[in-house]
């Protein structure tokens, strides 16, 4: 009798893993999180920059060709920046689609920008989304490829290399006046030393050597200008990628983040403001550093 329990028990198994539409069971949970881009609120025009939750490097459409996606370090361009509407996923530099191009590996498409396909964005719990496509019954999603540069369509396992942060591809609005500029990490100001015209961070201390004025150009970025009556200039780079301040007024972009902070970026380089060596100690030098989405990149604005 127990052998005959123990048959029909393991027939009724095998029926239930190899006959039952277990895709249909990923795909109504898949459904129930899908947002629409009307539901978007991260950014007013749907456009982003989308970076991978595991790497922290940034869905690019590679030069030279601009046909197939990588993930890079974030350069703030427009093959970085992404439209998504209708259902569908598209390039700013291209104005061409993310779709599904040839094999790369074994059941492993590579994302190749072309045809219109319909994409879906699956919201998971911690933020972040899942970038889908559906083939039959079957989700997959967009995938890095065993950490590597390339990024294609693997089966939907919602891990790490397949959730994605959505941050605002249009620039900060941030309105003329005057900051203090407060680094996230370490809670310290930006601080012009008067002396040298480097920057450093450090406790406030109110004087006009902390305080920075933002200027907006006529081409969406910004300027940011010392009060210092002592050493007068804007923040640019030095030599070795120093932060300083001299008389050159050097275009900043100036992007929110995911937590609320801002990014400050150097318009078509890899380089943003950053703490060196992620300090906390008061007078640390400041730098320009590849963005790698750490809290000693990060920074607030307090009017001043």
């Amino acid at each position: 009798m127990k052998k005959i329990f123990k048959s029909v028990f393991s027939y009724l198994l095998i029926c239930m893993l190899f006959c039952c539409p277990i895709t249909n069971v990923y795909a109504d949970e898949i459904n129930a999180r899908i947002v629409s881009a009307e539901a978007m609120t991260i950014s007013a025009n749907n456009t982003y920059y989308i970076r991978n939750y595991k790497s922290n490097l940034y869905l690019d459409v590679a030069a030279p060709s601009y046909k197939e996606l990588i993930q890079h370090s974030f350069m703030g361009g427009n093959n970085q920046r992404f439209v998504y509407q209708n259902n569908t996923l598209k390039s700013v530099h291209t104005g061409s689609y993310v779709t599904t191009g040839a094999n790369y590996a074994a059941d492993f498409p590579r994302a190749v920008v072309g045809s219109s396909l319909k994409i879906s964005l699956s919201v998971n719990t911690d933020g972040t989304y899942c970038i889908l496509k559906q083939d039959g019954n079957t989700w997959r999603a967009l995938d890095v490829y065993n950490s590597t540069s390339v990024v294609g369509w693997a089966e939907y396992t919602a891990s790490s290399s397949q959730k994605w942060v959505l941050e605002d591809g249009n620039q900060a609005e941030i309105a003329r006046g005057t900051y203090y500029i407060i680094n996230a990490n370490s809670g310290k100001y930006l601080q012009l030393n008067e002396t040298t015209g480097g920057l450093v961070q450090n406790t406030l201390n109110s004087g006009n050597n902390q305080k920075w004025e933002i200027i907006k150009t006529s081409s969406g970025n910004y300027q940011i200008k010392t009060k210092s009556t002592k050493y007068t200039g804007y923040i640019n780079i030095g030599t070795d990628n120093y932060g300083v301040v001299n008389s050159s007024s050097m275009n900043i972009d100036i992007y929110e983040n995911d937590n609320g902070t801002y990014k400050l970026h150097i318009p078509n380089l890899s380089y943003c403001l950053v703490v060196q060596n992620a300090s906390t100690s008061n007078l640390a030098k400041i730098i320009w550093y590849p963005y790698n989405n750490t809290y000693n990149e990060q920074w607030m604005f307090v009017k001043a």
